[in-house]
């Protein structure tokens, strides 16, 4: 991939789009040291609004510390991403006989 600004209509080229959303989501991955409730977070509102709702929750208390994020639609996008990645993680995969 080469580096430099992109003409807007490049992004309608479907492998380049998700070749950049890949690389955002592994910068976000090495900054937030792959915890997926602030990966989820920064993806949607940027990661320095995430930075200023770290707090002791985010330990603690994971679920309100979602509950607590104070952008809306951030809130509702955490719990939809994470809820589906932890019901796939949960089924068991079919087996081949």
């Amino acid at each position: 991939m080469t580096s430099g600004p992109l003409a807007p209509e490049a992004l309608e080229d479907p492998q380049r789009n998700a070749d950049l959303g890949a690389l955002y989501l592994s910068q976000l991955m090495a900054r937030w040291e792959e915890n997926p409730l602030l990966v989820t977070a920064s993806y949607n509102a940027g990661p320095n609004a995430v930075a200023d709702w770290l707090g002791p929750w985010l330990d603690t208390l994971p679920e309100l510390w979602v509950e607590a994020i104070p952008f809306p639609e951030t809130r509702i996008y955490v719990k939809k991403v994470l809820g589906n990645l932890w019901d796939v993680q949960s089924r068991k995969l079919p087996v081949c006989p």
